[in-house]
């Protein structure tokens, strides 16, 4: 199967801890098989003379496929006897010294057994966190390295549920589960060659009986998988809700809509509940099954046993040793189909964390990159078409020079598509016809990481971490020494706020930087970019959402942030672009004016109209 093999390889790196666990838990299953031959030693010695079963004892013992076992318990009372423990128990006595031996053989076997079972799981349980661990990373850097497009796609709390719930899943099963395969399965393999071993007639006819535990076995893995995929899928429809609920709990409280987002919970919980409903239907329904045909074997088992038994071909403790066997055949079967539904539900989980890591990023680094230009000469857009469904241009045919320094300044009615026609710049997206250069090179050529490590972005919906202020300005690098983040910080007119702060620049601001205004916001992240120091800039709507006199603050750290950069600004408020080289004026993904703000509005034509709109008709 693929989806085994591809994750079989994430156990590679710890072959060598996994086969010695794997060891170790065969052992464990050969210590409980031996626990059976204790039925024998008990019936055919301390309890032989209670029960009066000796008619028949000479031909019995003659054929007893089990005399090694009472050999053996002879032998340990012999050694225990050299040792000069005679005196202390009274081991001399046939029925007072076996059952002292027996007890001493079942506290070994235990004892053994219990410390095997720790190190045989121990090592396992560590193995399969590392896997489980590696899965994870892998997981998250496929998601994380993901174009923008893959984001579209994905509501985030699916995404967080696979790496949350369908990771655990896949967790539950590794650390334990594979151990109690291994085990179970080596059990059942001990307990069926013991069976064969004393009377191969009797088992040979319990073969018969397996088909009745395969079959259902594999009608139920199926609606297991079935209901499992359901169960996980509503799962990340309730993550989803969640994540919009907590993140837009402002919303709605505003709009007073507790109500009907607890409506809408319950909804899809009852969904998930029902869904859970079916594989818990589907989970349980083996277990009668299983019931049913151990009743059917042990009736077998018992009718041959007492024919056996009668015509002096088995004794009374091996016989025991049989049945038990064959009881005990049941449990590594229920276990393994207990385990074979957890190992299902695991599949499905594998399915859909693969298939996630499948997705082809369509935005990627080159394989031989040209190295970036080290000064920016010129930002071109060459017929430049743009869609994202493939069949409706959100940007068409449009043309843009921005050369060294310049700020370029783009504008429109919303949905026009000033904000794409930007997002193209960093890769973002990549333009479906047309291209973008930077001094006469395809930025498509360029290392994605490098590109955009020379690109700053400011936008109005300011993204900062539940971190310290430090961090947030600082951004992923943590060396960079104290100074100049102060001095970033400064030029963003953030200083004077940050170090009145409790912890100054190590004072955490909270979830998106809760603690801190709209406009403390912004200029922390005018501070990133500043300290970021990128030769080409945008600003999309980076002033839109703030009052006047945040407004000015902003403004004042945007005009730092943009000296001697290539700056691209897309603005509601025409007053913050007045000073631009050109202006772009975008209409239906189309540029329909070009010119400076003098220009534009002596052309008495678009932007003219959206300058009406804002200043009532005025002039300048």
């Amino acid at each position: 199967m693929p989806v085994v093999k591809r994750f079989l390889k994430y156990f590679k790196p710890y072959f060598g801890t996994l086969i010695i666990s794997f060891v170790i838990l065969f052992f464990v299953a050969v210590l409980w098989e031996l626990n059976t031959a204790v039925a024998k030693l008990i019936m055919d010695g301390p309890l032989k003379e209670e029960t009066n079963i000796t008619k028949v004892e000479k031909k019995s013992l003659k054929k007893d496929r089990l005399k090694f076992v009472t050999k053996f318990k002879n032998k340990v009372k012999k050694y225990l006897e050299e040792k000069g423990l005679t005196e202390k128990i009274n081991l001399k006595s046939d029925k007072t010294g076996d059952v002292l031996v027996i007890i001493l053989i079942i506290l070994g076997l235990y004892i053994i057994k219990g410390i095997a079972t720790f190190f045989g799981y121990f090592l396992l349980g560590v193995t399969g966190h590392k896997v489980i661990r590696d899965l994870r990373n892998d997981l998250y850097s496929s998601i994380i390295n993901q174009s923008v497009s893959f984001f579209d796609k994905y509501h985030s709390g699916t995404l967080i549920s696979r790496i949350t719930n369908d990771v655990f899943i896949i967790q539950n099963a590794v650390t334990t589960k594979i151990g109690d395969l291994v085990k179970e399965s080596m059990f059942f393999i001990l307990i069926l060659l013991a069976i064969f071993y004393i009377d191969y007639r009797l088992s040979l006819l319990l073969l018969f009986i397996i088909p009745l535990i395969v079959i259902p076995v594999i009608l139920i893995s199926k609606a297991i998988r079935k209901a499992t995929t359901l169960s996980q899928k509503k799962m990340a429809e309730m993550t989803n809700i969640l994540k919009e609920t907590i993140s837009g709990s402002r919303i709605v409280k505003a709009f007073a809509m507790e109500n009907f987002e607890i409506r809408k919970f319950m909804q899809k919980n009852y969904e998930f509940f029902k869904a859970n409903v079916k594989l818990v239907a589907a989970t349980v329904a083996s277990s009668p099954i299983m019931e049913l045909v151990g009743a059917i074997s042990l009736s077998m088992v018992i009718v041959y046993g007492n024919i056996k038994i009668k015509s002096g071909e088995m004794t009374t403790g091996t016989f025991m040793t049989y049945i038990t066997n064959v009881l005990l055949l049941y449990s590594p079967i229920r276990r393994l189909n207990k385990v074979n539904n957890e190992l299902q539900q695991a599949m499905s989980a594998l399915k859909r964390v693969f298939s996630l890591m499948d997705e082809k990023n369509l935005i990627k680094s080159p394989e031989k990159p040209v190295p970036f230009p080290e000064a920016i000469k010129e930002v071109d857009f060459k017929n430049v078409s743009f869609s994202y469904d493939g069949k409706k241009n959100v940007l068409d045919k449009v043309n843009l020079k921005a050369r060294k320094g310049e700020t370029i300044a783009i504008v429109g009615s919303s949905g026009d598509g000033k904000t794409t026609l930007v997002n193209l710049i960093p890769r973002f997206y990549d333009c479906t016809e047309g291209e973008i250069t930077i001094n006469g090179i395809d930025i498509k050529k360029f290392d994605l990481h490098q590109l955009r490590n020379n690109i700053g972005i400011v936008t109005q919906e300011t993204i900062l971490f539940d971190d310290t202020v430090f961090n947030n300005i600082a951004y992923g690098r943590s060396d960079i020494p104290i100074e100049k983040v102060e001095e970033a910080a400064k030029l963003a007119y953030a200083h004077d706020f940050i170090v009145k702060m409790k912890k100054g620049y190590h004072t955490n601001i909270g979830e998106s930087g809760v603690f801190i205004s709209g406009g403390q916001r912004q200029r922390l992240a005018i501070a990133r970019a500043l300290l970021k120091n990128p030769p080409i800039l945008i600003l999309d709507e980076a002033t839109s959402a703030l009052d006047t006199e945040s407004e000015v603050l902003v403004q004042k750290a945007l005009e730092n942030l943009m000296k001697n950069r290539t700056t691209f600004v897309i603005a509601h408020r025409l007053s913050t672009i007045r000073n631009a080289d050109r202006i772009y004026v975008i209409s239906k993904g189309k540029i329909v004016e070009v010119g400076n703000h003098e220009e534009l509005l002596n052309k008495n034509g678009v932007y003219r109209r959206l300058y009406n709109i804002q200043f009532g008709g005025g002039n300048e």
